[in-house]
């Protein structure tokens, strides 16, 4: 495991593992300027060319505008925009020999102000909420079998995204149009599915709400995952928020 920041007012910090894949093609984003704490959670599509360079192009785009973005616009004219401008960007990457890399990723990002709570997804990365000992999935995962694609192989294709990053015509997303209003004490969790397909929802649960400083919360999903020992970790990262 690694962690590469750890900031306050709010606490923020971050966890990932390779897993058993070949290279870590998960990227993150955490920080906090003016008032405002930023997170980005990405997830590079498996088996794709450029798939780390897909997940970080995104995660550090996002980032940026959501650093320059003027709340009182419309939130959900914002989040169309960065999906088709991300959408463009990463379907527009080639690798060295000028060959379309085809790559794509999955995108889950907060935007924390003051007490006021903005949100973004698509693909498959979840966002949960955490009051008063009760956790919210607040993001859908956008593939076959949530909504409801039927084909002669659905259990084969249930998981397969129907909207990402780079697929050059990326047309669903979720996000908030109007903010949240956060309470002292809440906790939000950002992961990939590496994360939550490993640990079910009461032991996700049962970690962010130990009671633990943030750091011993962020070790505790390492551990968790060390402890199931699959022989086919995907990467995993996720981003811990305390309110």
């Amino acid at each position: 495991m690694h962690t590469l920041k750890l900031t306050r007012e709010p606490v923020v910090c971050a966890g990932a593992i390779q897993g058993t894949r070949a290279r870590q093609e998960d990227y993150y984003f955490i920080g906090q300027k003016d008032g405002r704490t930023i997170a980005v959670v990405c997830d590079g599509m498996g088996g794709m060319r450029g798939g780390n360079v897909a997940s970080r192009l995104a995660a550090e785009q996002m980032a940026e505008d959501l650093a320059k973005v003027r709340l009182t616009e419309n939130m959900h004219c914002f989040w169309k925009r960065e999906l088709e401008r991300l959408d463009d960007k990463i379907f527009g990457l080639r690798g060295s020999d000028s060959s379309r890399l085809g790559a794509g990723t999955t995108i889950v990002a907060v935007l924390l102000q003051g007490a006021n709570l903005h949100w973004f997804s698509v693909g498959d990365s979840r966002i949960y909420y955490m009051r008063e000992h009760r956790l919210y999935c607040v993001t859908r995962e956008h593939n076959y079998a949530v909504f409801g694609k039927q084909s002669a192989d659905m259990n084969k294709r249930g998981k397969q995204l129907v909207s990402y990053l780079g697929m050059g015509v990326a047309e669903l997303f979720d996000g908030s149009n109007t903010s949240f209003q956060t309470k002292q004490g809440d906790r939000l969790l950002l992961c990939t599915d590496g994360l939550f397909r490993v640990l079910g929802q009461e032991e996700i649960a049962e970690i962010l709400d130990s009671g633990e400083k943030l750091q011993a919360v962020r070790n505790g999903f390492a551990e968790a995952l060390e402890a199931k020992r699959r022989q086919e970790q995907d990467n995993a990262t996720w981003v811990v928020i305390e309110v």
